[in-house]
């Protein structure tokens, strides 16, 4: 049983989750995910009070990535409410089924969910999944849902922005290094932003001993706090000591003691996670290397691009054994490292077959249930996928036919960048994730018209091989842009994706005439993208083992041109037989403004 995202659809549904009812009392969640009364929060306890204006609650933020969805279907609501429904043991026993990232989406998926998934009985059901992917457990002192969230979000918790990938254990935040920056301080530093503070605090709160600029300078203090802890923990001292000087003695033995031990916890805690995150990032870059050596030995150049993401490859035996995370680490043999590499070709096939299959279920679906689907559904031209990695936001998002599918890396490419990405990366969904785009299928069956087929038999190979330019109608007339087929169908959807609900798209495309053709591929040649040093030689691995110094993967078009016909003997190279320029997707043109089909 899978449960995605698309459970929760809205920021106003996850809004539900900032307040919590209890009561006559309104209570809010603090930084670690436990509801902190109205009381505490008046004297800093559980939040910034200093920065109130600037901070960020923490489901809203969790859940900004669901900020593009307008509205939520009524069958999605019926399906939250269902659950939310059940006999508890009934849905403890549906949930223990889900992976985390499930169990971490499922949890929004109403107020009550959430609520029951925050108990600390239900940390049963969090640890399982952890277990099931290899995690650490959940500590005792964060629920499981804001363990998972530290494990797999990628934002800053600070100020919200994407791509942080690194978790500081000791501070228990995933925090960007420009955040750090402003808010890291050390011992000096404390001293002087709170001049008047109790030297007991810093025992109080946790610090961290890792910093960037500790690379740099091996004699700086090893010991940062942050601020915004020093400022809630001085508040709400001040607040248990007024307290205990009114006679309550016990509430501050009791805050100091829960610090104290939580303080501890929390490094005793931090010292093992980071030790598993080295050893990690030590397994994973040592198979990084094995995998791009293997490709630039064993594979043939134009391939390279259709070979999965490292990511995905380690969710496959024996790569997903060798990332089993321990805390002692062997470096394997040179026997099992044969071994292992002499299973990449099984299971990238295994990987493809996946996806293949998985693409063909998704085309069923979308057809009707009384439509057989053709023999190869995924060659054809009107088979148009939107991903929804790291891509998404991009026009170039779009792909067509199985082969684009295999050959669209948004994610790193093996060849091309370092493995060193967060230990837990690889627990997340894979880089690609396709939808199927009944607006791209309508507009690529226009195109296909317009070009004289049948979009019911053919093929994109078939329209790649016509090699057709074609002007959209429903620009301004004065444009005189010109479009492949398959960027017309990003354009399309790009900038007039609100008239396909009107089915205009009958007189959507003009076929350009013969002349009009050759200047507009004349000006797709002078295009500034093909001077990137991006061009591999199809026949051996030249590109990269000549070590390319110009930032790109490959080596500029001139130098791969001299080799194929040095070392090769064609004098006459052609693209893409002799070489080819690798994008781990397809990159759009440069100068757009000069793609026109006139003489200017």
């Amino acid at each position: 049983m899978s449960v995605t995202a698309n459970t929760v659809t809205t920021l106003e549904t996850a809004s539900e989750f900032v307040e919590v009812d209890s009561g006559d009392a309104v209570n809010v969640l603090d930084d670690v995910g436990n509801v902190v009364s109205e009381e505490e929060r008046d004297h800093g306890v559980g939040s910034d009070h200093r920065n109130h204006s600037n901070r960020r609650k923490l489901v809203v933020a969790v859940t900004s990535r669901l900020k593009h969805t307008s509205t939520e279907t009524t069958t999605e609501r019926s399906v939250a409410k269902t659950l939310s429904l059940m006999p508890l043991d009934i849905l403890f026993e549906v949930f223990s089924l889900l992976t985390l990232n499930d169990l971490l989406h499922v949890s929004l998926a109403s107020k009550k969910i959430y609520e029951t998934l925050s108990v600390n009985w239900a940390k049963v059901i969090w640890n399982r999944a952890l277990e099931s992917q290899e995690l650490p457990k959940c500590p005792s002192d964060l629920t499981g849902f804001r363990w998972a969230c530290l494990l797999l979000e990628n934002e800053c918790e600070n100020c919200g922005s994407e791509q942080c990938r690194y978790v500081d254990f000791f501070l228990r935040r995933r925090v960007c290094l420009q955040c750090k920056m402003s808010n890291l301080l050390v011992k000096s530093e404390v001293e002087e932003c709170f001049p008047d503070y109790d030297e007991l605090i810093l025992r109080l709160v946790t610090c961290t001993p890792i910093f960037k600029s500790d690379y740099y300078d091996k004699d700086k203090p090893k010991q940062y706090y942050w601020k915004p802890d020093i400022e809630r923990t001085i508040d709400a001292y001040g607040h248990k000591k007024r307290l205990a000087e009114l006679g309550d003695g016990t509430v501050l033995h009791e805050f100091l003691e829960q610090k104290l031990i939580r303080a501890l916890d929390i490094h005793s805690d931090a010292a093992r996670f980071e030790t598993l995150v080295r050893n990690d990032n030590i397994r994973r870059n040592l198979l990084f290397d094995w995998y791009r050596k293997y490709c630039e030995g064993s594979v043939p150049p134009p391939l390279w691009e259709r070979y999965p993401h490292i990511s995905e490859l380690i969710t496959k035996d024996p790569f997903k054994a060798f990332m089993n995370p321990t805390y002692d680490f062997l470096p394997p043999s040179g026997n099992e490292v044969v071994s292992l590499l002499s299973q990449i070709p099984a299971v990238v096939s295994d990987l493809w077959n996946e996806l293949e299959a998985e693409l063909i279920w998704k085309l069923a679906k979308h057809e009707n249930a009384d439509h057989a689907l053709p023999l190869a559904p995924l060659d054809l031209a009107t088979s148009v996928f939107r991903c929804y990695g790291s891509c998404r936001a991009s026009m170039d998002s779009y792909v067509i036919g199985f082969d684009e599918c295999m050959s669209h890396n948004c994610g790193t490419y093996v060849l091309r960048e370092s493995a060193q990405v967060h230990v837990y990366d690889s627990m997340k969904d894979s880089p690609r994730r396709y939808v199927i785009h009944p607006g791209g299928i309508a507009v690529a069956s226009s195109l296909v018209i317009c070009a004289g087929l049948d979009p019911e038999t053919t093929l994109a190979s078939d329209m790649d091989e016509k090699d057709l330019r074609f002007a959209c109608t429903s620009c301004p007339t004065n444009t005189y842009f010109g479009y492949s087929w398959r960027t017309a169908v990003s354009h399309w959807l790009k900038e007039h994706e609100e008239h396909i609900a009107t089915g205009a798209l009958g007189h959507t495309w003009r076929l350009l005439s013969p002349a009009e053709t050759d200047v507009l591929k004349q000006n797709e040649a002078k295009d500034s993208k093909w001077g990137e040093p991006e061009w591999q030689c199809s026949h051996c691995n030249f590109a990269v083992r000549g070590g390319n110094t110009s930032g790109g993967t490959g080596m500029p078009r001139g130098n791969v041109i001299k080799h194929v016909w040095r070392d090769h003997g064609i004098t006459f190279p052609t693209i893409p037989d002799d070489l080819f320029f690798f994008e781990r997707m397809v990159t759009p043109f440069r100068n757009l403004d000069k793609l026109v089909y006139i003489e200017v």
